[in-house]
């Protein structure tokens, strides 16, 4: 039985995490997922029967890149959360 299995890759998705990286809007990301019904870098269903399955290292990597910017997008909204509570917390405070 095969317990381990080693995928060579190339690049890694790090680069989400720089500077210059542009994470796509969630009004945008929105409405890609509506019209796509998948998300943006996967690839969809119809396109992995069409090929037959899909690259296992390549998978590996997009996955990666959605989890990363999964993680940014959560941050993101925290600190909308925090400012939203601060004003509120200001607002009654005004009381």
């Amino acid at each position: 039985a095969t317990r381990d299995v080693l995928v060579q890759s190339g690049d890694w998705p790090d680069f989400v995490f720089t500077d210059s990286y542009r994470l796509m809007p969630l009004g945008e990301l929105r409405a890609y997922l509506r019209a796509n019904k998948h998300l943006p870098g996967i690839p969809s269903e119809a396109d992995v029967q069409a090929k037959g399955g899909v690259e296992l290292g390549d998978t590996q990597k997009r996955l990666l890149q959605v989890v990363e910017e999964q993680a940014l997008y959560i941050l993101q909204l925290e600190e909308r959360l925090v400012k939203m509570e601060q004003r509120l917390g200001h607002l009654e405070n005004q009381q």
